[in-house]
């Protein structure tokens, strides 16, 4: 009788057992590179554990927590994370990795929306161990910042020919040209901007920065770039769109990947703060950039890592932890269906946008008694049930 009901057409597996917790298109860290999750296959070697299985697909509501640094995690109610409780009044006893004043839990997202800015959730930083990617010299992976923030595409007849870069600061300009040695001269100023076009040769390929004659991170492929590749690359976008904002330094980004951006830079190791169109690095090895446009950080001088001190107790964001930082819950709100995807590692957890979480397991038969009753009624529950 249990496997005729499981076969009706309105029952999905998923829903009966809660599997199928993460949105398809959510990221997943392997050892080496970011991928999708549905992308993954069993046996891969994650971050941090195994896949021993992975489960099929099916739709379900998106339930959204927002964190206190302005990272977004989606995934069902039904999902599990291991959170840190800490009541308001105790923010100050976080612990920052060692001795422990608060409980760590898993809980489901559906049993945190209570009291959710009382739970923290951990956000890796990843010690980046990957050689170089493909043949980018760190010219190269500069430029491609620098482009991508302050260049454009310039093709004839659907063929890639070159790029124009585009400055305000003369002297910055005279300084590419030079270091990169670019024949072609530098013109204008045109509205108080000057133009130098760099030839494709400089590049090569541009698939970690344009998609379809856009401008468009490759999440997956600069995922795959050793630590000096992505620090040269964050230095070009840097020098291209970068401020100071609260004596850190910050980014501006209004081609819809600043969430690219902060999950490769904790894939990376830098922490950060993020809003719709800026990310703020909260903890970067300034030393380990290569800046060149003097006039905007040629007298920056990096504040110290935000204390507990400089955080209000009642309104603590984050604590830095062992690998990574514990961010506050700010808010749990809805939206509407989605495909998700489910997977079971060796571990029982694996990384998603850099978050923490519990992996999908065979649920035990209290558990599939109680979720028929709330799908299909107190009856057929007590039909199925082994108690009855």
């Amino acid at each position: 009788k249990f496997v005729d009901i499981w076969n009706r057409p309105f029952i999905k597996p998923d829903i009966i057992t809660g599997w199928n917790c993460i949105p398809i298109n959510s990221s997943l860290w392997k050892e080496d590179e970011i991928i999708n999750i549905n992308e993954v296959q069993v046996g891969d070697k994650l971050y941090d554990s195994n896949v021993i299985r992975k489960f099929p697909e099916s739709s379900k509501p998106v339930v959204v927590q927002k964190l206190s640094n302005g990272q977004r995690i989606k995934s069902s109610k039904e999902h599990i994370f291991p959170y840190r409780l800490c009541p308001k009044d105790n923010y100050t006893k976080l612990s920052l990795g060692g001795k422990s004043y608060t409980s760590e839990e898993d809980i489901s997202v559906e049993n945190a929306i209570n009291d959710a800015r009382e739970k923290f959730l951990f956000v890796n930083t990843r010690n980046n161990i990957n050689s170089d990617y493909l043949n980018y010299n760190l010219d190269q992976c500069y430029l491609m910042g620098l482009i991508y923030t302050d260049g454009s595409l310039k093709s004839k007849n659907n063929l890639t020919h070159g790029f124009t870069f585009y400055q305000s600061d003369f002297e910055f300009m005279k300084k590419i040209k030079e270091k990169f040695s670019i024949k072609s001269k530098i013109v204008g100023p045109y509205k108080n901007c000057y133009h130098l076009h760099i030839p494709y040769s400089l590049l090569g390929d541009i698939s970690p920065i344009y998609k379809d004659g856009k401008k468009h991170i490759d999440k997956k492929l600069i995922s795959k770039f050793s630590e000096k590749q992505y620090m040269s690359f964050l230095s070009g976008m840097l020098d291209g769109d970068g401020y100071i904002s609260k004596g850190k330094i910050s980014l501006c980004n209004f081609n819809n990947d600043i969430d690219n951006i902060y999950e490769l830079s904790l894939w990376n190791g830098i922490f950060s703060c993020i809003s719709e169109n800026h990310i703020r690095f909260i903890d970067i090895d300034i030393s380990k950039l290569s800046l060149l446009k003097e006039k905007r950080w040629g007298n920056f001088e990096e504040s110290k890592l935000l204390r507990e001190s400089s955080q209000k107790a009642k309104d603590i964001k984050f604590k830095k932890g062992n690998g990574g930082y514990w961010v506050r819950v700010k808010e749990i709100y809805e939206e509407s269906d989605v495909t998700m995807i489910d997977i079971e590692t060796d571990t029982h957890y694996f990384v998603t946008g850099g978050v923490k979480s519990h992996n999908c397991e065979f649920f035990d038969i209290p558990y599939l008694v109680n979720r028929i009753r709330n799908i299909c009624g107190e009856d057929l529950a007590r039909n199925l049930s082994p108690w009855r």
